[in-house]
């Protein structure tokens, strides 16, 4: 019989393919220029103004988000604009006839949906001029409209910690030139990409959150990269065409990635005959996503493996017959969704005694 939706505590049900478990936005740690200044103390650098201009005009602004980037003298100071942070630790900043010129950290310019229709996002060209901004952290373009090819421009802005270009429209191949941005901690690049392979993956050492969810990973040996993160903590497979490309041998518990926490594969296609590489992956996991795949069958054991888990859901599979006694063992198990399958017997009881073990 078809099961309904039950959790522990209501998760996820409403839920499309990558959205149960969501990347927080690569915001990253910020500061303001002005905090502890006086006014007119503070001014942003002159190349990277220019630099921001020449930006400002490869894009298709329809709802004036860039409004305050004028020129005018009494608005020149780009550490005032919108969307643009500089900073004022030593290494940011220089001093020049009593003023102080910051240089510029970060560049938020991601859109928010909830502004629609009363803004537009932004369109038109990521122009490379950002190769100006030498301090630049944190790019944040996400879920603007920039229909064009991937800026392979990027792979040179090594300085980089934090990049999300989630839901921007790009299109193309994933430049393996990502790989020189060895300083990233954060990357979203969700979006219908390709990638022809993610070789480049392994210099990422540093990267504790990544998103390729709709990036089409089939032609690439995406598990045996991803295994080389240690620090990785928080990932997003979600509609990236992985389930026939698990590989045969399974990876050692050695080689996992210690730290992974979070991880998002729903949407794959992925199988129950093929799910032993999963708790090699890591031992630590507490959110598990496997929403809308080809799960059949009773569930896999696997799952009551990773004693962790806070939070796991397999709704939308085709999983049947009675619930798995494995389960019993995620004593730490806070949401649980085993809507839309099949399965027999009455789950309120099943649901009540795990609720009981804690």
């Amino acid at each position: 019989m078809e099961s309904s939706g039950f959790d522990l505590e209501v998760h996820g049900a409403a839920c499309g393919c990558g959205e149960g478990v969501a990347l927080p936005r690569c915001a990253g740690e910020v500061i303001d220029a002005n905090e502890g200044q006086d006014e007119g103390e503070v001014r942003c650098v002159e190349r990277e103004r220019e630099a921001l201009v020449r930006f400002k005009k490869g894009v298709i602004d329809e709802s004036g988000i860039l409004s305050s980037w004028v020129s005018e003298d009494s608005k020149k100071d780009c550490c005032k604009w919108k969307g643009v942070v500089c900073g004022n630790t030593n290494t940011n900043t220089y001093t020049n006839t009593n003023t102080t010129y910051a240089h510029v950290i970060a560049l938020l310019l991601g859109y928010e949906y909830n502004d629609y229709p009363y803004t537009k996002p932004l369109g038109g060209n990521i122009s490379d001029a950002l190769l100006e901004l030498h301090h630049l952290t944190n790019l944040d373009l996400s879920m603007n409209d920039f229909d064009y090819q991937f800026p392979r421009f990027m792979g040179s802005m090594k300085q980089l910690e934090h990049l999300n270009l989630r839901a921007c429209y790009l299109h193309g191949t994933l430049p393996p030139q990502l790989g020189n941005l060895t300083n990233l901690r954060t990357l979203n690049l969700w979006g219908p990409l390709r990638s022809e392979n993610l070789d480049w993956l392994s210099h990422l050492s540093l990267l504790n959150r990544l998103d390729l969810s709709l990036i089409d990973l089939s032609h690439t040996s995406w598990l045996q990269q991803i295994l080389k993160l240690r620090s990785l903590q928080e990932l997003s497979l979600a509609y990236s065409n992985i389930g026939a490309t698990i590989p045969a041998g399974v990876p050692s518990a050695n080689s996992s990635s210690v730290s992974l926490s979070i991880l998002d594969l729903s949407c794959n296609a992925l199988v129950s005959s093929n799910l032993d590489w999963l708790f090699n992956t890591s031992t630590r996991l507490s959110i598990l996503n496997m929403r809308r795949n080809k799960l059949d069958g009773q569930i896999p054991h696997v799952f009551g493996r990773l004693v962790l888990l806070e939070d796991l859901d397999l709704s939308g599979n085709m999983l049947e017959g009675g619930i798995s006694e494995s389960l019993r063992n995620l004593s730490h198990l806070q949401a649980l969704d085993l809507s839309s399958n099949d399965f027999s017997g009455d789950l309120e009881d099943f649901y009540l005694g795990i609720y009981l073990l804690k």
